[in-house]
């Protein structure tokens, strides 16, 4: 990282990977709960039981 960069921007840079990351693990359940209805026919409500 820079020296002259302002210090306000090492938590701004960090909150935005936390951003992202929350993100993606808010969609991936979603996505693999679709992949697993079409590819083994299992309902959505059963593969939502089993997720959580």
């Amino acid at each position: 990282m820079r020296e002259n960069s302002a210090p306000g921007w090492t938590p701004s840079r960090a909150w935005i990977v936390v951003l992202l990351g929350a993100a993606a693990f808010r969609w991936i359940p979603s996505v693999l709960i679709e992949a697993l209805h079409t590819e083994l026919g299992w309902s959505p409500a059963s593969i939502s039981i089993a997720y959580f």
